[in-house]
């Protein structure tokens, strides 16, 4: 009940019912009413998703209501400061408590939609980890994912782990029609190469 009554709210669309289909799952999950591993992971990853959608969205929306002038410098600052805080929030829980109990549980055997559920939010557990300035722990996260799973679940985390490189490395020039490969390149497709011939 609690999770549909959540996505009901989620699929509103409003700032508002989005926020209120957080504190729905927050608010449950913080009684720690007795659920099965699966359902605590299901719920724990739509939480990461839904509320990093959220945040992410409400940065992106100051960062162009700053670039318009619709809000001044200070209110920005502001703004940012509260959306820092909350970001540290996400990154704590659910973020750092789903990654940990997905390494605990064998996320393989689980229900499709539990395993979808917990990979997608840990996909947006990277994007807070990367604008948290936690790099190190959204590569760990990824390279756990390209480690332990199979091919049909790494696609987002090879995006996420380029998407660190570029950001790690934001002066170096890539030239499309040269082909050549990088550490990072040779790196991914030996990983790839390993995990096909399991």
């Amino acid at each position: 009940y609690i999770k549909n009554y959540a996505q009901y709210c989620w699929a509103q669309g409003t700032i508002e019912s989005r926020s209120k289909a957080i504190k729905i799952i927050k608010d449950f999950l913080a009684m720690r009413t007795k659920v099965t591993t699966e359902e605590f992971l299901d719920l724990l990853g739509i939480l990461m998703t839904y509320s990093a959608i959220l945040l992410i969205g409400e940065r992106e929306d100051i960062k162009e209501r700053l670039r318009y002038k619709e809000i001044d410098l200070k209110e920005y600052e502001s703004i940012y400061r509260n959306q820092k805080e909350r970001f540290s929030e996400a990154f704590r829980f659910p973020g750092q408590k789903l990654y940990t109990s997905i390494r605990e549980y064998d996320i393989l055997a689980a229900e499709p939609y539990v395993r979808h559920s917990a990979l997608e939010g840990l996909s947006h557990f990277v994007e807070i980890c990367i604008r948290h300035q936690k790099l190190k722990l959204a590569k760990e996260v990824c390279n756990y994912v390209l480690d332990n799973l199979p091919q049909n679940f790494k696609k987002p985390f090879i995006f996420k782990l380029s998407k660190i490189d570029a950001l790690e490395n934001p002066n170096r020039i890539i030239d499309p029609y040269k082909k050549t490969e990088t550490a990072f390149g040779k790196l991914l497709k030996e990983k790839l190469l390993a995990t096909k011939n399991r």
